[in-house]
Protein backbone atom coordinates (compact mmCIF):
# COMPACT_ATOMS: atom_id res chain seq x y z
CA UNK A 1 0.00 0.00 0.00
CA UNK A 2 1.17 3.27 -0.78
CA UNK A 3 0.64 6.34 1.02
CA UNK A 4 -0.27 9.98 -0.82
CA UNK A 5 0.99 12.89 0.91
CA UNK A 6 -1.58 15.08 2.23
CA UNK A 7 -1.65 18.64 0.65
CA UNK A 8 -2.82 21.29 4.01
CA UNK A 9 -5.80 23.13 3.08
CA UNK A 10 -5.46 26.69 1.37
CA UNK A 11 -8.59 28.50 1.18
CA UNK A 12 -6.70 31.36 -0.69
CA UNK A 13 -8.86 34.35 0.54
CA UNK A 14 -7.86 37.48 -0.15
CA UNK A 15 -7.05 39.97 2.82
CA UNK A 16 -10.43 41.80 2.56
CA UNK A 17 -12.15 38.11 3.26
CA UNK A 18 -10.10 37.58 5.92
CA UNK A 19 -10.66 40.94 7.48
CA UNK A 20 -14.91 40.44 6.69
CA UNK A 21 -14.89 36.88 8.62
CA UNK A 22 -12.77 37.89 11.44
CA UNK A 23 -14.56 41.31 11.93
CA UNK A 24 -18.44 39.03 12.03
CA UNK A 25 -16.94 36.46 14.31
CA UNK A 26 -16.00 39.86 16.98
CA UNK A 27 -19.45 41.28 16.51
CA UNK A 28 -20.92 37.71 17.44
CA UNK A 29 -18.87 37.96 20.22
CA UNK A 30 -19.98 41.07 21.22
CA UNK A 31 -23.13 40.21 20.79
CA UNK A 32 -23.14 36.72 22.51
CA UNK A 33 -21.55 38.09 26.27
CA UNK A 34 -24.15 40.82 25.87
CA UNK A 35 -26.91 38.62 25.41
CA UNK A 36 -25.58 36.59 28.14
CA UNK A 37 -24.98 39.19 30.62
CA UNK A 38 -28.68 40.90 30.02
CA UNK A 39 -29.63 37.05 30.40
CA UNK A 40 -31.36 36.69 27.38
CA UNK A 41 -29.00 33.82 25.95
CA UNK A 42 -30.43 30.84 27.91
CA UNK A 43 -28.51 28.33 30.91
CA UNK A 44 -25.76 28.39 28.03
CA UNK A 45 -25.64 32.25 28.56
CA UNK A 46 -26.17 32.22 32.22
CA UNK A 47 -22.99 29.98 32.43
CA UNK A 48 -20.78 32.52 30.61
CA UNK A 49 -22.31 35.46 32.60
CA UNK A 50 -21.49 33.57 35.79
CA UNK A 51 -18.17 33.07 34.86
CA UNK A 52 -17.39 36.14 33.20
CA UNK A 53 -18.62 37.85 36.52
CA UNK A 54 -16.16 35.64 38.32
CA UNK A 55 -13.28 36.17 36.44
CA UNK A 56 -13.85 40.05 35.57
CA UNK A 57 -16.30 41.04 37.99
CA UNK A 58 -18.25 44.29 36.90
CA UNK A 59 -14.96 44.36 34.11
CA UNK A 60 -17.58 42.18 32.40
CA UNK A 61 -19.70 44.76 30.94
CA UNK A 62 -16.71 45.87 29.12
CA UNK A 63 -16.08 42.78 27.22
CA UNK A 64 -18.92 43.39 24.58
CA UNK A 65 -17.86 47.07 23.79
CA UNK A 66 -14.27 45.46 23.48
CA UNK A 67 -15.11 43.11 21.28
CA UNK A 68 -17.42 45.13 19.14
CA UNK A 69 -15.16 47.85 18.83
CA UNK A 70 -12.58 45.62 17.71
CA UNK A 71 -15.22 44.29 15.00
CA UNK A 72 -15.79 47.69 13.92
CA UNK A 73 -12.75 48.59 13.51
CA UNK A 74 -11.34 45.95 11.68
CA UNK A 75 -14.58 46.05 9.35
CA UNK A 76 -13.67 49.75 8.59
CA UNK A 77 -10.08 48.79 8.12
CA UNK A 78 -8.91 50.86 11.14
CA UNK A 79 -8.11 48.49 13.74
CA UNK A 80 -4.92 47.34 11.57
CA UNK A 81 -3.71 50.63 11.19
CA UNK A 82 -2.94 51.00 15.07
CA UNK A 83 -0.09 50.83 15.91
CA UNK A 84 1.22 48.63 18.51
CA UNK A 85 1.98 51.36 20.98
CA UNK A 86 -1.47 52.45 21.00
CA UNK A 87 -2.75 48.88 21.29
CA UNK A 88 -0.72 48.04 24.14
CA UNK A 89 -1.73 51.84 25.97
CA UNK A 90 -5.80 50.54 25.12
CA UNK A 91 -4.96 47.35 26.94
CA UNK A 92 -3.63 48.42 29.56
CA UNK A 93 -6.33 51.41 29.97
CA UNK A 94 -9.09 48.62 29.81
CA UNK A 95 -7.13 46.16 32.36
CA UNK A 96 -6.22 48.85 34.68
CA UNK A 97 -10.63 49.34 34.90
CA UNK A 98 -10.71 45.77 36.79
CA UNK A 99 -8.33 46.75 40.04
CA UNK A 100 -10.22 49.94 40.03
CA UNK A 101 -13.41 48.23 40.20
CA UNK A 102 -12.25 45.95 43.18
CA UNK A 103 -11.28 48.88 44.92
CA UNK A 104 -14.37 50.61 44.22
CA UNK A 105 -16.88 48.17 45.16
CA UNK A 106 -17.51 46.75 48.94
CA UNK A 107 -15.34 44.29 50.89
CA UNK A 108 -16.95 40.68 50.07
CA UNK A 109 -18.56 41.62 46.51
CA UNK A 110 -17.50 40.49 43.08
CA UNK A 111 -15.85 44.24 41.99
CA UNK A 112 -13.37 43.49 39.29
CA UNK A 113 -13.14 39.50 39.68
CA UNK A 114 -10.48 37.59 40.44
CA UNK A 115 -8.50 39.71 38.12
CA UNK A 116 -9.13 43.01 39.22
CA UNK A 117 -8.11 41.69 43.07
CA UNK A 118 -5.25 39.29 41.42
CA UNK A 119 -3.54 42.62 40.13
CA UNK A 120 -4.52 45.15 43.37
CA UNK A 121 -3.32 42.83 45.70
CA UNK A 122 0.14 42.91 43.19
CA UNK A 123 -0.24 46.65 42.97
CA UNK A 124 -0.60 46.59 47.03
CA UNK A 125 2.46 44.73 47.78
CA UNK A 126 4.34 46.19 46.12
CA UNK A 127 3.35 50.28 46.48
CA UNK A 128 1.17 49.85 49.75
CA UNK A 129 -2.81 50.51 49.54
CA UNK A 130 -2.58 54.15 49.43
CA UNK A 131 0.06 53.82 46.28
CA UNK A 132 -1.82 51.14 44.46
CA UNK A 133 -4.91 53.01 44.96
CA UNK A 134 -3.30 56.51 43.26
CA UNK A 135 -1.78 53.55 40.72
CA UNK A 136 -5.22 52.67 39.72
CA UNK A 137 -6.46 55.47 39.51
CA UNK A 138 -4.03 57.32 37.51
CA UNK A 139 -3.74 53.70 35.18
CA UNK A 140 -7.55 53.94 34.76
Amino acid sequence: MSRRSRKPLSLNLSQESKDGILSVLFFSIALLLTLSIIGSAGSGGGAIDTVLMGVFGWGKILLPLVAGVIGYGIARGEFPALSSRVRIGIGIGIVALFPLFSVLSPEGSTGGGVVGRWLFTIFENSLGIVGATVLVLILA
